[in-house]
């Protein structure tokens, strides 16, 4: 399986990181430290060569939205590049329930990370079903 990790914070990439090997020692990483590096990553690749993509919220500043992982997510969506991936955000936006909600994806609250660091690999088996 693939997974692109996104998000400004090495600190959060390396956890991410740890509990999808944790999970998967198979699984392919691609890491993007921003909203239009992960844009990029994507446009440049076949159409749903991700699997999953995990992505921060609060991550550089965009001009047409309030959080950079709502730009990326929306343009992932319209770009037909992502049409049977997961895509989970996760952060520690305090609406973030919400937000998954009106884009139709997952979401993990880092806050829920810090307090149980298993919701990351139970979410993780919930979504991939294995």
């Amino acid at each position: 399986m693939r997974f692109l990790i996104v998000d400004d914070s090495y600190d959060w990439v390396k956890y991410h990181r740890e509990n999808v090997q944790k999970s998967m020692p198979d699984a392919e990483i691609d890491i993007a430290m921003s909203g239009f590096e992960a844009l990029n990553r994507v446009l440049a690749r076949e159409e749903n060569y991700y699997d999953v993509i995990f992505s921060d919220m609060q991550m550089e500043d965009v001009d047409d939205e309030d959080y950079a992982g709502i730009w990326l997510i929306k343009r992932l969506l319209a770009s037909n590049k992502c049409t049977k991936n997961k895509i989970v955000i996760i952060s520690a936006v305090y609406n973030i329930s919400k937000v998954a909600k009106n884009l139709n994806v997952d979401y993990l609250s880092k806050s829920s990370l810090v307090a149980s660091p298993s919701a990351f690999e139970y979410k993780l088996k919930e979504m991939l079903k294995f």
